[in-house]
Order: C-alpha cells, then sequence, then structure tokens
C-alpha cells in the first residue's frame, strides 16, 4: 500500500512485539508476561500468532518482570509470584477443564477458569447514553472485586507495522485474551494497562472551561449576541460549539457553509478567536458526500469516480484514499478557515467493509491524529468507542433525558469510566431533551464543576432553556458561584490532567480507589474523588419543598475532612447527612491539603498566571506539586513545562511553614515571578507572620471563616520561598466546628438498569446515629417492606434491635422479568436514645405501564404482537416505545388492555411522533394537552396527556389510531400516569 503524509500521520504506531524473554510458545499455545498481574493468553489452531498493534493494545513491549516456567510434559505452568498459570499441554482451546490462573495476595489463594462469570466486576463506560435517563448497564471494566478481569481482544482489527493500515484479522477463530489480576489495586491496574493501551493525552487547558452547546438555527449575529450576553453577565464562556445548522440544510450529513446564517464563517471563526474563545463544528458523516458540497466534484474526481450522474458518494472511512480525501477536502479547509476541533455526533451501524472495524472509533483515532498536522494539542469530541479510546480525548455521552433520575446516575457513570481508563467525559448540562426546572439546572451546574467538562447543551426546543440569565436572579447568581468555583479549581484540575497522563487514573475516580477495603467505599456511589486531594458529592434530589434544603448523603473516608467553602469537619470513617441550599456544593479537602486556585476571570486565557491562592487544610502536613505548560501546544512532549513543590508543616510549638521550591523545568510561555495569597483554613489569627528572611509579611484575619489570608509579593520562582507564621502556642488541629450530634438515617441504593436488577433490587444503609465526638451509638430499625407486582402485594417484617454501626440490608424481594409494573417500598422506623422517628421510601416504578401492544398496520388482516425486551433496554424505568415501519403503510391500529383493582383516575400521557386518536372502552378522548414531561423525565417527542378518566376495577382496553409522519422514524408510546405523573401501579397488562 502506498505510503502518503496523510497515512503516515494517522498511522496507529506502538512497540507491539512484546520482549522476547516474556514470551513463553508451547505448539497452539503463546503466553506473555506483561507484568506481574497482567498476562496474554492466546491459542490459534494454526500456531500462528498476531505481533500487529490493536486498538486495545497497541503497545506490548516492555521490562520483563522475573517469572519462572515449568514444563512435565504433561503442564505447563507460568509463574510471576502474584499470579500462577497453568495450562495443560495440547489440550487446544484455552476451556475450564485445560486452564487455570490463581491470584496470590494477602488474603490467600484465588483460582480463575475460563467462563467464570464476571459478577463481580465493577464496571467501565458505555458507547453512549442517548436516550436515557437513570441508571444504565454498563460495559466491562479493567477491575473487579473479585480480584481479576479479562479482555477479549480476540475479534479487534490489527494494524501491521508492515501495511501501515488498519486491517482484519486473518479469518481463524483464534483466542487473544489479556488476563488483569490485580486484586483490589485498582488504581495500579489502570495504569499499568496505559502503559500497553497508550498514555491518555494531555488535554488542552481550555477543555476544563465553559462550553455553549445547543442543536439551534443561530446566525453568526445570534452568536456574537450570545458571547457578548455571556460577557454581560459576567459569565465565563470559553468553546462554542456550533451544531448542525452551520452547514446547508437538508440533511444530517454536511460540510458546506450555510451562507444564509453564516455570510462570511473565516469573519466569525476570528472575531471568536479574539475573544478567547474556541470553536467546534458538528459533524455526522455517515451518509457520505452529496452533490450538493462545495467540494462534491472535487472529492469524486479525487476518488476516480465518474458519471455520477449526481449520487451521493458512499461513507467508506475504512479505506484509505476516501479517508485521506475525506480530510484532504472536507475538513482541512474548514480548519484553515479557524474551525479548532470537531464534534464527530452520530454514526450509522458498528461496522465496515473492514471486519471488525467498528466506524466510530477508527474515526476517533483518524481525526486525533490529523489534528496533529496543525501543530497544536489534538482534540476531539466523540462518543466511546471501545477499549483503547482513552487516548482520543473528550468523550461526547450523547443526547440524554432531562431529569433528576439522569442527573442522580452522572457521577456514578462518571467516576466508573476511571476503570477503562476513560476520564474526560462531556454531558449535556441540563439534559439534551426538554425544559428544565431552575433547581434541577442549578444542580446540574454544580455537579458540572466538579466534573471534567461544563458543557450547557439543549435540542432544537424553545422551552430547552439553558441561558443562566434566562432563569430567576437567584438562579443567576447560583450559576456565577458555580462559575467561579471551577476557573478557582483551574490549577489543580490542571495539575490532575497532568497526573491522567502519567498515571492513567482519571480526573473523576471511585471512592474505592483509595479505600477498596471499605464496604461503604462501593456503597458510595453519588461522590467520587476529583484528582488526589478532594471529593465531590454533587447534590442531585429536589430540595424539601417545606425546609427548601436539600441533602445528600456523604460517605467521609478514614481521616479528617474539611469542607472546602464551609466552616464544617468531618473524622471519618462514617456517613453524614448534609443539607443545603441552592447555592450548596459539597466538596471535601483532606486534611493537610494544600489546593493551588487562580483568580476568576472572563475566559481561562485571562486567567492571570502571575498570581497563585494556595487554599491549606489543617490537621496534617501537606504536599502540592504544581504542573503548569503553555495548555495547547504539543511541546509538553518534548519538556517544555514547571513544576512547583508547595509543602506546608507545623513544629508542635506554634510555628508553621509554607515552602515554596524554585520552579523545576522551562516553559517560555509561563511568567518568571508569582505573587502568592497563602490562605490558612481553621487556624487562630497569628501573633505574626513573615518571610524566611524575617520581613514581615501583609495578613488578615477573618473571624466569619476562620481563615487567615496572607499575601506575599511578586518574587522570581527560580527562588526559593519559606512563609512562617507564629503563634504564642501550638494552635489546635482544627478550630473548625466538628459534627454535632446526630439522628440516625436510611441511605437508598435502588438498581433499575436491567444488567443490575439482575444482581438485586437494591438496598439500605441503615447510619447510627453520632455523638459531637463522632462516636456512633445504640440504635433500633424496624422495617416493613411491600413489593407490589402487578395485582399482588408481598410483604416482609424485619427487626433490628441492637445495631451500633452501618447496617446493610438487601430489598428482601426478587425482580419478576414480567411485562407488569412492580415497585418496592419500605416503613422504617429507627429508635435511638429513647426517640423513635418513622421514614418512608421506595424504589423506582419498574415496567410502567402499557409494556404489550398488539399492532395491525392499514390494509393488512393480521396483528402483530409488540412487547418490551428489558434485555434491549437500558432501564426498567422506561416506558415501552413501539417503533413503526412507514414502509409497510402509513397507517396503523395499536391495541392495549390493563385490568385495575379499584376504581382509579386514570391519566394516559402519550409519547411519539405522528398523528394519533385515543379511544378507551370505545370512548373517543381528546384531544391531549401538549406536555414537556412524561413521568417527570423530558422526551425527544411531544408527549400528550389525556384525562383523567375515573374507570372502574376491571379490565379496560386502548385503542391508538396512528398516523406515520412524514419523516422517519415512527414511534409511539403510551403510559398510565396518577396527577403526579408518576406511573401507576397495581396495574396489570392483559
Amino acid at each position: 500500500m502506498e505510503q502518503t503524509e496523510f497515512r503516515e500521520r494517522v498511522r496507529l504506531t506502538g512497540d507491539a512485539v512484546a520482549q522476547a524473554a516474556a514470551v513463553v510458545v508451547r505448539d497452539t499455545v503463546r503466553f506473555t508476561v506483561l507484568t506481574a498481574r497482567l498476562l496474554r493468553l492466546e491459542w490459534s489452531p494454526t500456531g500462528d500468532f498476531t505481533d500487529a498493534a490493536t486498538f486495545a493494545f497497541p503497545h506490548r513491549s516492555g521490562e520483563v518482570p522475573p517469572f519462572t516456567v515449568q514444563d512435565d510434559g504433561e503442564h505447563l505452568q507460568i509463574d510471576t509470584g502474584a499470579l500462577l498459570l497453568t495450562y495443560r499441554l495440547g489440550s487446544g482451546r484455552f476451556t475450564p477443564a485445560n486452564l487455570a490462573i490463581t491470584r496470590r495476595d494477602a488474603a490467600g489463594a484465588h483460582t480463575w477458569h475460563p467462563g467464570q462469570p464476571a459478577t463481580e466486576n465493577l464496571g467501565g463506560t458505555r458507547r453512549t447514553l442517548d436516550d436515557t435517563f437513570g441508571d444504565v448497564p454498563l460495559e466491562l471494566g479493567l477491575v473487579a472485586r473479585s480480584g481479576w478481569a479479562l479482555v477479549d481482544d480476540s475479534q479487534g482489527v490489527v494494524f501491521p507495522a508492515d501495511v501501515g493500515w488498519v486491517q482484519a484479522r486473518p479469518v481463524q477463530s483464534v483466542q487473544d485474551w489479556y488476563f488483569f489480576g490485580y486484586g483490589h489495586a485498582y488504581a495500579e491496574a489502570v495504569a499499568e494497562y496505559t502503559r500497553f493501551g497508550g498514555a491518555v493525552p494531555m488535554i488542552p487547558r481550555y477543555v476544563l472551561g465553559i462550553w455553549w452547546s445547543r442543536f439551534w438555527p443561530y446566525s453568526a449575529d445570534d452568536l456574537g449576541q450570545l458571547v457578548d450576553d455571556f460577557a454581560a453577565h459576567q459569565l465565563p464562556l470559553d468553546v462554542l460549539v456550533v451544531d448542525m445548522d452551520w452547514h446547508t440544510p437538508g440533511h444530517w450529513t454536511g460540510y458546506s457553509w450555510n451562507h444564509d446564517l453564516f455570510p462570511d464563517p473565516a469573519r466569525l471563526l476570528a472575531a471568536m478567536h479574539a475573544k478567547g474563545l474556541r470553536v467546534t463544528l458538528n459533524l455526522h458523516p455517515a451518509d457520505g458526500v452529496h452533490p450538493h458540497e462545495t467540494a462534491y466534484a472535487d472529492f469524486a474526481t479525487a476518488l476516480g469516480i465518474e458519471g455520477t450522474d449526481g449520487a451521493p458518494i458512499p461513507f467508506r472511512i475504512a479505506d484509505p484514499t476516501f479517508a485521506e480525501t475525506y480530510f484532504k477536502l472536507l475538513h482541512h479547509p474548514l480548519e484553515e478557515q479557524g474551525v479548532d476541533f470537531w464534534w464527530i455526533d452520530w454514526q450509522q451501524g458498528e461496522s465496515t467493509e473492514i471486519v471488525g472495524l467498528d466506524p466510530l472509533i477508527w474515526l476517533n483515532h483518524l481525526h486525533f491524529a490529523d489534528a496533529r498536522r496543525r501543530g497544536q494539542r489534538p482534540l476531539l469530541f466523540s462518543r466511546w468507542g471501545g477499549l483503547g479510546n482513552h487516548r482520543y480525548p473528550l468523550g461526547f455521552s450523547g443526547d440524554t433525558f432531562g431529569g433528576w433520575a439522569t442527573l442522580a446516575a452522572l457521577p456514578h457513570f462518571t467516576a466508573t469510566a476511571a476503570n477503562v481508563g476513560f476520564g474526560w467525559w462531556s454531558h449535556d448540562i441540563g439534559g439534551h431533551f426538554g425544559a428544565v426546572a431552575p433547581e434541577l439546572f442549578v444542580r446540574w451546574l454544580q455537579f458540572a464543576v466538579l466534573s471534567p467538562c461544563i458543557r450547557l447543551h439543549a435540542t432544537k426546543d424553545p422551552l430547552g432553556e439553558r441561558r443562566p440569565w434566562a432563569f430567576p436572579a437567584e438562579t443567576l447568581e447560583a450559576a456565577r458561584q458555580a462559575f467561579a468555583l471551577r476557573f478557582h479549581l483551574i490549577p489543580y484540575l490542571y495539575t490532575m490532567a497532568r497526573h491522567t497522563h502519567e498515571r492513567g487514573v482519571a480526573l473523576c475516580r471511585p471512592m474505592y480507589y483509595a479505600y477498596p477495603e471499605h464496604e461503604e467505599a462501593y456503597d458510595a456511589q453519588g461522590q467520587y474523588f476529583l484528582g488526589d486531594d478532594l471529593i465531590a458529592a454533587p447534590i442531585t434530589h429536589a430540595a424539601d419543598p417545606h425546609t427548601g434544603l436539600a441533602e445528600v448523603d456523604v460517605w467521609i473516608p478514614p481521616g479528617t475532612w474539611y469542607r472546602f467553602d464551609a466552616d464544617d469537619a468531618f473524622v471519618g470513617p462514617r456517613w453524614v447527612r448534609l443539607h443545603g441550599t441552592l447555592t450548596t456544593i459539597p466538596l471535601f479537602a483532606r486534611a493537610g491539603a494544600i489546593i493551588p486556585l487562580a483568580r476568576p476571570a472572563l475566559h481561562l486565557v485571562d486567567i492571570p498566571t502571575d498570581h497563585l491562592e494556595l487554599r491549606i487544610f489543617p490537621g496534617a502536613a501537606g504536599t502540592f506539586c504544581l504542573y503548569e505548560d503553555d495548555g495547547v501546544s504539543e511541546e509538553y512532549q518534548q519538556g517544555a513545562y514547571e513544576w512547583t513543590t508547595f509543602t506546608s508543616t507545623a513544629n508542635g510549638v506554634g510555628v508553621r511553614e509554607v515552602h515554596i521550591a524554585p520552579v523545576v523545568g522551562h516553559c517560555a510561555s509561563l511568567p518568571t515571578a508569582r505573587a502568592y495569597t497563602l490562605t490558612f483554613c481553621g487556624l487562630p489569627a497569628p501573633g505574626g507572620v513573615s518571610d524566611s528572611a524575617g520581613r514581615p509579611l501583609d495578613w488578615r484575619f477573618d473571624h466569619a471563616t476562620q481563615r487567615l489570608h496572607i499575601e506575599v509579593p511578586a518574587t522570581a520562582k527560580d527562588v526559593a520561598l519559606t512563609v512562617r507564621g507564629q503563634w504564642a502556642a501550638e494552635p489546635p488541629a482544627a478550630s473548625l466546628p466538628s459534627a454535632t450530634v446526630t439522628s440516625p438515617f436510611v441511605h437508598v441504593i435502588a438498581h433499575a438498569a436491567h444488567d443490575a436488577q439482575a444482581v438485586d433490587l437494591g438496598r439500605v444503609l441503615l447510619v447510627p446515629p453520632y455523638t459531637a465526638a463522632g462516636q456512633p451509638q445504640p440504635f433500633a430499625a424496624e422495617l416493613t417492606w411491600h413489593y407490589q407486582h402487578a395485582q399482588v402485594t408481598l410483604e416482609r417484617m424485619q427487626s433490628l434491635p441492637d445495631l451500633s454501626e452501618v447496617t446493610r440490608v438487601p430489598v428482601p424481594f426478587t425482580f419478576a422479568p414480567t411485562l407488569q409494573p412492580q415497585q418496592w417500598t419500605c416503613v422504617a422506623r429507627l429508635t435511638s436514645g429513647g426517640e423513635s422517628r418513622t421514614v418512608a421510601l421506595a424504589g423506582p416504578r419498574l415496567q410502567p405501564p402499557i409494556q404489550l401492544w398488539r399492532v395491525q398496520y392499514a390494509q393488512e388482516a393480521s396483528w402483530q404482537t409488540l412487547s418490551a425486551d428489558q434485555m434491549l433496554r437500558t432501564n426498567l424505568c422506561e416506558p415501552f416505545t413501539v417503533t413503526l415501519d412507514p414502509q409497510r403503510a402509513t397507517a396503523a391500529v395499536a391495541t392495549a388492555a390493563f385490568d385495575l383493582t379499584t376504581e382509579t383516575a386514570v391519566f394516559f400521557a402519550v409519547c411519539g411522533n405522528g398523528e394519533l386518536t385515543l379511544t378507551v372502552d370505545g370512548e373517543p378522548l381528546g384531544p391531549g394537552t401538549p406536555q414537556m414531561m412524561l413521568a417527570g423525565v423530558a422526551r425527544h417527542w411531544p408527549v400528550l396527556r389525556f384525562g383523567p378518566c375515573t374507570l372502574p376495577a376491571g379490565r379496560h382496553s386502548i385503542e391508538a389510531r396512528l398516523v406515520a409522519p412524514e419523516l422517519a422514524p415512527w414511534l409511539f408510546g403510551l403510559m398510565l400516569v396518577g396527577a403526579d405523573e408518576l406511573p401507576l401501579m397495581g396495574i396489570s397488562s392483559a
């Protein structure tokens, strides 16, 4: 294959051939010891093995760990110390009968066999959150509570070094596995994977800023006004995402500017750059190149196509000539105009003409690699394409529904992606579909500022408002405070980005990374580590309508942890329940943490780098190494960066010091001197403050926050600097108030994704009361459980009289895999200190009615029965949506039946497109009332609510007469709901 400059640029490079000393071959099997806890296992019926790179493993060469080999002619044993592999020679394909790997750790020996269920795998991520709300099934991750994980790379495409392009594997049945046996060393497993899967690149610094995105036919003037409005409301903005209306209308795919909206694209892009913004354009490339495109004729000529008669040129990204032309003629000219990076939004299917090649990850690779031609740090905005996609940040999580359930699921989803090394996710803040209430909008923003990327987004819906100033004044102020916190944290977050590049561990990571032996770390799914020193616990539930306060349950790990912006300190391990106003953002710093903070600005590029605040938390000595570079180029790979180390110590007799070491390294774009503000939290006012030469420094003490602020004038960064605070006696470890006396409470973990339901319905944690000193106290609990399944209700009683610690109680029912609605509820009576209180708990409403329809197309005599398949659904709270075929007919009838046990007021919430009329028990309903929400969730198709209808006990029938819309798809769904818009229970579908 002829190599061109483009093909060299996009070649997947790697040292894919393992060291010979790491390889053990016997007949049709080959074993490679990559690390003491990571093994490659290959079986080939011909004894031919591949040394070509793959997406998941482009590298296999490295330092060979010590191991021994024993071969007695019957069995082969490879012992790395951590792992012992045993294979029965001559027995062929790996099976439970011929292969075993024993993992050794402090807890003993644990043996794995092929085919063993991965029930304790902690999950990874998924391709997209399109059309989801709430919990979703995840792909398998690289870590598991069982201590092992298996990656099957047998079907992946390969990149032979002598070809320089992607190829299918040879057509044969092979096994190419990678066994991870890291026990509970989760961070080490991911870090060592990136040795072979490739490092996570440094993101451009502007990624950490504020993004605006909306599917809306903006003109150039509209976008200019939008940017001015952000500035006028003192709101920062860094990245402008222009959705698909930038190109000529009428097609998903497009590469030619819509000049009615953008008469001078280059001028617009230059104006955005002058204001400190970056711009990305939306792409849907799967429809190929159509005749209306400016580059159509040149594209056809480049591909040698003649006589096209105006036919679209098919999308063939696996073909090297097509791919090169795709970039040269369609993308490079737009990049020359000023487009900074691309948003790859949608693909048709998961296959190409090359067997095993998914077009998504291939496009991600090509775009990311091609972007290097511009001399800037590459960036791509696209969905997850599978293991290895961590090399191509940033992730677009897809078109989610608005709603509290969606927001509540995002912390766990974002942090769990660390388990496959994919930490740079960007979510639709506010959800893609529909309106959001002001409180929900604020909470979504607050989660976003403690996540990898903040991208406000909505679809083409007039009610899909995401501009903060379009909400009430208190919402705008809460947004300002959230954005200010984000900009303060930029130096810390960017340093953590460097750590991700070096160590492979994501910015947002699960609590069990640091505390794998604490059960609570696995229960704490609504919180996560934000880098090494902070814990984020965003509020993801609505406030109590009576108090106006929202609550969040937080697990405090061992040690002392301080609220970042409040006067609270907590000593763990323990659970706490916090209450907050609209502006509360729960964020915790570990004792001794030094957090570098920036001054606010309207654009990231305007943040001054000649000043830094160091917020220093008490309770322990601390160290932080600040990373800096130019934020945009790849010169960091040639050493153009700087590290500055800060340490904080106390001598125990009233002296505390902060030492700022001379800068290490050099970056020409950074200043040579810097001023500091040192903020000590939780200390009383000092007797005096001085520098290392004894010169007094300006300081002030804030009695309201118990914080000491010391101003250090600008000093050359290559000079060591020490700041010393003097107290008459050693101040206490923290003068901040610790938690007060607390009452017992119940923390609920409920499951709605079908993969989790296969394990259990959830659990509740009974949390004891604590004294002011943080000691747990005795308490008792009485639990009355009910499980409503269609028209049947089961009951269970549990009495737990002598409790003194966190107690986990699983929901005592099993999910019934039927199409009937079901839900668990529990009334918990908690008693401590002679006082009792009762709380009502409830799980999600699963399988909302109606889940089964009979459909007849016009001019057809037969009826077709359509029912929900729970294995194909992301979440069992979803209403069942029927997909109809407009090619068969443009009209259809759908019927269903259901039974009621009592007289019930029923609303019929219909979701879909096209025209419809609805009849219940032969009586027509309508017209329906338009709604933006269905069951509290914004929908992407119009919702009509019919009713209420007061129906007696007994069987009832529904008939919907449907007319197809002009444009596909043709969808229809219906849910029986109450006045609160929640699915009705106590109903059975007939």
